[in-house]
């Protein structure tokens, strides 16, 4: 083979080792580097999704939350965060007095007015507290019913456990009198702090 036969197969080879050379330094690199681009683009198209859900639901909990927010104070009446007990002691006496029934008795279990605080985490008391009552009532039957109705349809959560209903007779001068008496017990309920 001549010389002038050599330089087209040089210039070949030396075309498709620069060729080579190229893809293997340069391209390949870059041919990585935007598969890399591609994959963290998909990567933060999906985090942008899963953004875009929390703030939509963030913004339809506002939304919730706008329109029940006049009604918070309605929740602090019916589940306070104190026990309040002279506010329940005052409730209890003046449902007796507008129903015209006498209240014989009221009783409350023992409560602690000024609970210590807890020291640790592990000693804090659960989240609902409630104090336990029994009361007695005199009076005639449809008054005892106003007198549970208005027990029942309180905005301070009461759960009336249970209710007994007994007749008391007195004989005065030939004259039966007939008195009623409603017993009840019952849980009122308040957030802890």
């Amino acid at each position: 083979m001549n010389t002038d036969q050599k330089k087209p197969l040089i210039w070949l080879s030396l075309s498709v080792s620069t060729v080579a050379f190229f893809l293997i330094v340069a391209i390949r690199p870059t041919v990585i580097t935007i598969t890399k681009l591609i994959k963290e683009i998909e990567e933060k198209e999906a985090a942008s999704l899963l953004l875009d859900k929390k703030i939509n639901s963030l913004v339809a909990a506002q939304k919730v939350y706008a329109i029940n927010s006049q009604r918070l104070p309605m929740l602090n009446q019916a589940l306070p965060e104190k026990s309040e007990f002279p506010w329940l002691a005052n409730f209890l006496e003046s449902t007796a007095l507008s129903s015209q029934v006498e209240l014989s008795s009221l009783t409350f279990e023992k409560i602690d007015l000024n609970p210590a605080p807890p020291v640790s985490q592990s000693q804090k008391p659960s989240s609902g507290q409630t104090i336990n009552f029994s009361t007695n009532a005199k009076g005639d039957y449809l008054n005892l019913k106003n007198f549970v109705s208005l027990l029942e349809s309180s905005r301070r959560l009461i759960k009336i456990e249970l209710t007994g209903i007994s007749e008391t007779k007195k004989k005065e001068e030939e004259i039966i009198n007939t008195t009623l008496q409603l017993n009840i017990s019952g849980v009122i309920f308040f957030e802890n702090e």
